[in-house]
Order: C-alpha cells, then sequence, then structure tokens
C-alpha cells in the first residue's frame, strides 16, 4: 500500500522525506478521521518536527505501536495526539486495510 497514495485520494497532502510519508499536524485529525472510516487498522505512528531545508527530527518519546488486539478508537487516538508538544509538526501514521 502506497500511503502517499491513499492520502492523495482522501484529498490530504503529504510530504515524502526519505522512505516516509508525512502529514502536517494541521491534517492530522482528517487524517485519523479517514483511517477509521475507511476501515483501516490504525497501528501507530511516528512523530517529527520537519525543518525549513526539509530534514526531519524525530521524537521517539511521542511515538506510539498498537496491536490488533488492542488498537485504540478514534477518540483515543485524536486525544493523545493532542497532547503533543508544538515542536512536533509532522506525523507518520502506520495503518493496513483490516479486511
Amino acid at each position: 500500500m502506497n500511503r502517499a497514495e491513499v492520502y492523495s485520494k482522501w484529498g490530504l497532502p503529504s510530504i515524502q522525506i526519505g522512505s516516509g510519508v508525512l502529514i502536517a499536524k494541521e491534517y492530522v485529525t482528517d487524517a485519523l478521521e479517514m483511517i477509521y472510516e475507511n476501515g483501516y487498522y490504525f497501528l501507530g505512528y511516528d512523530a517529527f518536527t520537519v525543518h525549513p531545508d526539509g530534514k526531519r527530527q524525530p521524537h521517539v518519546g511521542f511515538s506510539a505501536s498498537f496491536n490488533k488486539g488492542s488498537l485504540p478508537t478514534l477518540s483515543e487516538a485524536k486525544s493523545s495526539l493532542a497532547l503533543d508538544p508544538k515542536e512536533i509538526t509532522h506525523y507518520e501514521f502506520v495503518f493496513e486495510p483490516s479486511a
């Protein structure tokens, strides 16, 4: 699955840095809603600051990983990401089709 194509199909802008496809923080709620509404398993995320030169800085303390037996609800996922510091500008979401 090409996440950049999925995001494009959903009308969400994304950027690719290395092998990661990132969503800007301002589109996080929309992306999460589309992941859940379209029947995907939301398996986790990595948080980054994307600098003006295009380089990314990971924030490993603000990443999460879930397994299919203990997935967060949409509300829980939104609430968790809303608490992250302002330094975080982008996220890389990990999700896969449920069927």
